[in-house]
């Protein structure tokens, strides 16, 4: 898994569920199978992407969007 911050990137063997299961689910929401991100850190959701606030897009899985939506409300 890879971890992504402000400064720098960093990769661990733990999976994304073993991370899931640690993260505090008040802060971060799972928003596709390969994306964990903060909920503070999300800027929109248009269509089948997601956008954070430093202009990163990811893809955000249909299975995890009404999820997210219904955290940021």
């Amino acid at each position: 898994m890879k971890f992504f911050t402000k400064e720098k990137m960093l990769v661990s063997q733990i999976t994304t569920q073993e991370v899931e299961n640690k993260l505090n689910d008040q802060l971060f929401v799972r928003i596709h199978k390969s994306h964990l991100v903060a909920l503070r850190e999300i800027s929109k959701i248009s269509g089948g992407q997601l956008f954070l606030k430093d202009g990163t897009v990811l893809p955000i899985g249909n299975f995890y969007k009404k999820n997210v939506i219904d955290r940021l409300e």
